[in-house]
């Protein structure tokens, strides 16, 4: 229902059984997941939420992931988009270049409430993004930017109470959406750059010994000019 005055405005609204919130338990002093059917109320102009008068916590993050930011979907699979910038591999020409990979890959919260569960006792609540975006940096330089097993991405997403879809033979799936290679730096290039940099760096000492000798000279002409000066007194 809808209940406003002058004073007060705020709604309510309900999330059913295959949604969680996260409630703050003042007595406890934890946040807890609560699993729907249930309704919050949402304040028109702070936005807050709240369950039974108590604090409903909002995850800002949670949006990019395909939730809202006050309720969780907690059962089946979710699609994440994941770009990694910055993996650097072999260019197999015996040099190093810098590639970012865009990753496409299902996930889902372990057993519900208790992947939320985990997400707030073990990680505070806070966004996997980036530490899934490391994660999947060290597998890409360890599977030398090829499918393969994803440990390490496998083992964070598992720190955050999330749970990423297996084939049937118990493989993660990972699909390579893209990749883009970042400017690779040649051998001849490395070179011009230093030589560069060495040529740059003399200019600027002979520059530096001009300035200081034409310093001296200025000096010293204008000790003569002070020395004429007092001598015609």
């Amino acid at each position: 229902g809808t209940r406003s005055n002058l004073l007060m405005s705020s709604h309510t609204e309900t999330f059913n059984a295959h949604e969680a919130v996260c409630v703050y338990d003042k007595t406890q002093g934890i946040e807890l997941p609560v699993q729907g059917p249930k309704s919050v109320t949402i304040d028109d102009i702070t936005k807050d939420v709240t369950l039974n008068g108590q604090p409903v916590r909002k995850f800002e993050w949670d949006k990019a992931m395909g939730g809202t930011f006050w309720k969780f979907n907690i059962v089946g699979w979710q699609l994440l988009d994941l770009t990694v910038p910055d993996v650097i591999l072999d260019d197999g020409n015996g040099d190093k270049a810098n590639f970012k990979y865009r990753l496409g890959l299902s996930y889902n919260w372990k057993s519900g409430t208790k992947g939320i569960e985990t997400l707030l006792k073990d990680q505070g609540g806070r966004d996997p993004t980036p530490l899934l975006i490391q994660a999947a940096r060290l597998d890409l330089k360890t599977q030398k930017g090829k499918e393969g097993a994803w440990n390490e991405l496998l083992h964070v997403a598992g720190q955050y109470g999330m749970g990423l879809k297996k084939d049937s033979l118990g493989a993660v799936i990972v699909e390579i959406l893209e990749t883009t290679l970042n400017k690779a730096v040649s051998k001849e290039e490395k070179l011009e750059l230093d030589y560069l940099k060495q040529i740059l760096n003399q200019k600027a000492t002979v520059q530096k010994h001009l300035f200081e000798a034409e310093l001296a000279i200025a000096v010293s002409g204008k000790a003569a000019e002070q020395w004429a000066a007092n001598y015609e007194r």
